[in-house]
């Protein structure tokens, strides 16, 4: 029964989980009844009959009362790969199964929604976008608010994705509380058709995440640099130099390409101004990143360190973030980050329903809960419109 998932949410491996995040948080108290209110109105919205796509928006808007990002759900049934895609007899079973069934219809006049979309500004969130994933087909994506509601649904446009029609609804974005381009997405992946509840930055027409945008032609340099490249150092200037850390995943073989990336920082990287892009690094672990923060601390507490950040750099990259600004002449450029890192990742975990997968965390710092679901600013925002390295380089010059 759907409306189990709801009914026995409170009762993970650790009972009342959510109160005892609350209870971590300092705010328990508060937090507790605004909770427990919150919970009963979502739960009276839920019955046996509740469809599975209703029940999946009604866990996202649980899950969003508690500020802990890294908590996650999704659907458990069979995803589709770009490969099985192209395979007429899997494609068809997909389409026989409940991951291909479960999103609603757009109720109302496509055409002139897409008419009314098209007129909206590209600062505007709502307006129609494109995706870019060529193994699966392009679509075009309205964004739209759901009526009488500050949630946007996002409805299927035009397809050429074998796995979405048009008209379809694949989810909803739900405003964050006092961030106008922050969301808590519950959507289905435009690549699998897999649901899933995840934090969505939308800026200047571009979804950080999920990699949609109005103009699908345009560079948004506040992307990760060298998309292909985990780990990179390069000389840009005599005493100027730059590296890539893509990622501080803890395990290998991560882990080891980064073992061999900074042994070969010893004797290399010289010059007294270091630009650091941390651009997209999701996070991982001290494993890896305690490696360069003791390179780092050894050799460049006393220099001149350049910290690149945007919206997707998350959880043990925001935590190295702020270990960087104790250096002397340290300075942390570019965007606001994801606001993912006061607690780690735990076990996953069936809900009785069985049709849905959560992870949840199961181990909080203290200190980083001023920066959970905010972020950590820069000093210096960068223009979107030009390169970020060649900025910061200017800027360095420029001194």
């Amino acid at each position: 029964m759907v409306g189990e998932c709801l009914t026995k949410i409170l009762f993970f491996p650790q009972n009342n989980y959510f109160l005892e995040v609350l209870n971590r948080q300092n705010k328990f108290f508060a937090a507790k009844a605004a909770y427990q209110k919150a919970y009963e109105q979502i739960l009276a919205k839920a019955t046996t009959e509740t469809d599975i796509y209703t029940c999946f928006q009604l866990l996202a808007d649980l899950l969003s009362q508690v500020n802990d990002q890294h908590n996650m759900v999704y659907t458990t049934f069979d995803k589709m790969t770009a490969a099985d895609s192209k395979d007429s007899e899997k494609l068809a079973a997909f389409k026989k199964g409940v991951a291909y069934q479960i999103y609603p219809d757009y109720v109302g006049d496509l055409d002139k929604l897409a008419m009314e979309l098209g007129q909206k500004k590209e600062a505007a969130i709502e307006g129609i976008y494109q995706t870019d994933y060529q193994a699966n087909g392009d679509m075009e994506i309205g964004v739209v608010k759901v009526k009488n509601g500050e949630n946007l649904n996002l409805v299927v446009l035009e397809t050429q994705s074998p796995i979405w029609s048009k008209g379809e609804i694949m989810g909803q974005l739900k405003p964050y509380p006092n961030a106008s381009n922050k969301f808590f997405a519950a959507v289905g992946l435009p690549d699998s058709k897999q649901m899933l509840l995840y934090r969505e930055v939308v800026e200047n027409g571009n979804f950080a995440a999920l990699g949609l945008s109005k103009d699908s032609t345009k560079v948004y340099f506040s992307d990760e640099a060298f998309p292909d490249t985990t780990y990179m150092l390069i000389t840009l200037a005599d005493d100027i130099q730059y590296i890539k850390i893509g990622s501080f995943k803890s395990f290998y073989p991560t882990l080891k390409e980064a073992e061999d990336f900074y042994k070969t920082l010893s004797g290399k990287l010289t010059a007294s101004n270091l630009i650091i892009d941390l651009r997209s690094n999701g996070g991982g672990g001290d494993r890896n990143s305690n490696i360069l923060w003791k390179f780092l601390k050894k050799n460049y507490k006393k220099k001149n360190v350049y910290v690149l950040t945007n919206s997707s750099t998350a959880s043990n990259a925001e935590q190295f973030a702020l270990r960087l600004k104790s250096f002397k002449n340290s300075t942390i450029l570019g965007q606001t980050t994801s606001g993912t890192l006061a607690y780690e990742l735990g076990n996953e975990s069936k809900l009785p329903s069985g049709y849905f997968n959560t992870f949840l965390t199961f181990k909080g710092f203290k200190k980083y809960i001023p920066y959970e679901g905010i972020g950590v600013k820069p000093a210096v925002i960068l223009d979107n419109e030009t390169d970020w390295v060649e900025q910061v380089q200017r800027m360095i010059e420029g001194k």
